[in-house]
């Protein structure tokens, strides 16, 4: 509207005002108001300003940025991880207009899609990427706009389930969580949390503490609980530490008493966690790949120790149980050792669901703590896992 207005009143377009703690501009290069006078469209009701529609969708870990003009339309998916387009569609809506053909790996169509790229970008009237020797990458701003959609999608989908829950008088909280606490401490603390509530049903899903930031944008998460990322890009997340934890390793007496760096060390999937305390460990003794085994579960990885095999590790308070009798002994090198917290993460205020506020209080009360330690089970009626098919090679 301003630009029009002006052009109306006979007045000169202003450059663009700079924003908030945004550097000043070269000067050669100009700054050119945004948005365009609606002038020729008043003249002539048949004139376009723009060339074509651009939309915004999530799909996995992925953005998908589409520029649908009349007759083609064209989509780039953004890993919103590492940034990087890892696919790109094309669609020619006058030859197939039910999208059958990707055209996009064809031949001859190379130009076209630069300069749907390029108009992307001209549309939303910011540089969201720009080239790199490896792809296009992600600017500040396109950053933030490929999170605001992902949670706006993610919002839409918690309304839905927030809606029918209360229809069906139930809430439902979904918990993700490493798999080391989710085998030890998560148990206990859901049956503990749960009893509080009979409306309440709480489904926990195992993932790495690495995608955390990606499933609470989403509201895939509503409470994220593990190692505290080294690096978040997402604003308006809260934190609670609730419990320090240590990670020590377990054998037999006679595995004891050999070589611990050549004995074989049976691992749980918490040894493949980046932030993880085992992967830590296992780096420390420089541990050889050949001499690790890794389990779907830290129970299997225990057994096998258990059967003289070789070394486990397990958290501190298990090992205080699986040794009681004597079976097994810890293992007595400082390197064998070391320490962690479990943080719970979720939305800060009102933008986070009220079991999954309730949850963030609860985490820290004496209550919950003694019963993650416990590692009492869950009744199934209030517990819901997912179901999960690993495949090792």
């Amino acid at each position: 509207i301003y630009p029009t207005l002006c052009e109306l009143a006979g007045l000169p377009i202003p450059e663009q005002p700079l924003a908030e703690n945004e550097a000043p501009a070269d000067p050669a290069s100009g700054r050119a108001l945004k948005g365009s006078s609606l002038i020729p469209m008043m003249n002539n009701p048949s004139v376009s300003l723009r060339t074509g529609a651009l939309t915004l969708f999530s799909r996995g870990g992925a953005m998908g940025y589409s520029y649908r003009t009349e007759r083609y339309r064209y989509i780039e998916w953004v890993d919103t991880g590492d940034n990087a387009i890892v696919a790109r569609e094309l669609y020619d809506y006058e030859t197939d207009p039910l999208e059958t053909v990707n055209l996009a790996g064809e031949t001859g169509f190379d130009a076209l899609m630069y300069q749907f790229s390029k108009s992307m970008r001209k549309e939303l009237d910011d540089r969201l990427f720009h080239p790199s020797h490896s792809g296009l990458v992600f600017t500040p701003g396109g950053i933030r706009l490929a999170q605001r959609a992902v949670e706006m999608l993610g919002l839409q989908e918690q309304t839905r389930r927030e809606v029918s829950d209360a229809h069906g008088g139930r809430r439902h909280l979904r918990v993700v969580a490493t798999s080391l606490f989710a085998e030890y401490a998560a148990p206990g603390l859901i049956e503990a949390f749960s009893t509080r509530a009979d409306d309440l049903e709480v489904e926990l899903v195992v993932d790495s503490s690495d995608r955390f930031d990606e499933l609470l944008l989403s509201h895939t998460a509503d409470v994220v609980i593990g190692p505290l990322p080294q690096k978040t890009t997402t604003d308006g997340l809260t934190a609670t530490e609730f419990l320090r934890y240590g990670v020590v390793g377990v054998c037999t007496p006679e595995v004891a008493a050999g070589d611990l760096a050549r004995a074989q060390w049976h691992l749980g999937p918490s040894a493949v966690e980046p932030a993880g305390v085992s992967k830590t460990i296992v780096e420390r003794m420089r541990v050889d790949e050949n001499n690790q085994r890794i389990y779907t579960s830290h129970a299997a990885a225990l057994a096998q120790a258990r059967d003289g095999n070789g070394l486990a590790l397990v958290p501190k308070f298990v090992a205080d149980r699986s040794t009681a009798n004597g079976e097994l002994v810890l293992v007595d090198d400082r390197r064998c050792a070391a320490t962690g917290t479990w943080t719970a993460r979720s939305w800060r205020g009102d933008r986070a669901s009220s079991a999954a506020r309730e949850l963030m209080r609860f985490v820290t009360t004496p209550r919950a703590i003694q019963a993650m330690l416990a590692g009492s089970g869950s009744r199934i009626g209030r517990f819901k896992p997912r179901v999960h098919i690993t495949l090792w090679s």
